[in-house]
């Protein structure tokens, strides 16, 4: 079975570890921050992913860069309260993904922390607009890790992606549906 690799990227403390420790039932209030780079695995329906979470601190930007090749997907995470989160998507994460050579990349946005989101709709759209021009930008979700909303929507819709991207694999490759 061939595993897909899906990476979650975004400044540091955006939650982005506790979207996917909130995803297998762990309690997000006792998560601390990434050092360095963790790994995940999961399966659905036949279809394997490995989860990279990166750690978003800035001595770790440079070592994260080197390891985005070869994502499927990319999973851009922000601070709905911490604007700061959200430009750093368009001004350093999306040109990151781009130098890296992986701008082709699926790109899902995650606003997380909707318990404290500050940021105007409007002013989210304005950036992912942005964004769309950037990289191949898909899907856009709000989550509170905290009160586990929307968490298991962001991986369905990662796997409903990984069944298309198998599905146009397989197709190519000679080997049908």
């Amino acid at each position: 079975m061939k595993s897909y690799k899906v990476i979650f990227i975004g400044d540091s403390g955006v939650g982005k570890t506790s979207i996917i420790r909130a995803f297998i039932g762990e309690d997000v209030r006792k998560t601390t921050s990434t050092i360095g780079v963790d790994f995940y695995h999961f399966t659905k329906d036949g279809e394997k992913i490995v989860v990279w979470d990166f750690a978003g601190q800035e001595w770790f930007k440079d070592i994260v860069t080197n390891f985005i090749k070869g994502a499927i997907i990319v999973v851009m995470v922000f601070d709905l309260s911490k604007t700061s989160t959200l430009l750093n998507l368009i001004n350093y994460w999306a040109l990151q993904l781009v130098k890296q050579g992986a701008g082709r990349s699926f790109v899902l946005v995650v606003g997380n922390k909707a318990d404290k989101k500050q940021i105007p709709d409007n002013f989210i759209q304005r950036v992912l607009d942005i964004l769309k021009e950037k990289v191949n930008f898909r899907f856009y979700i709000e989550t509170s890790a905290l009160m586990g909303k929307n968490i298991s929507a962001v991986f369905n819709n990662i796997f409903d992606l990984v069944k298309v991207i198998d599905m146009v694999v397989r197709k190519k490759l000679g080997g049908g549906e």
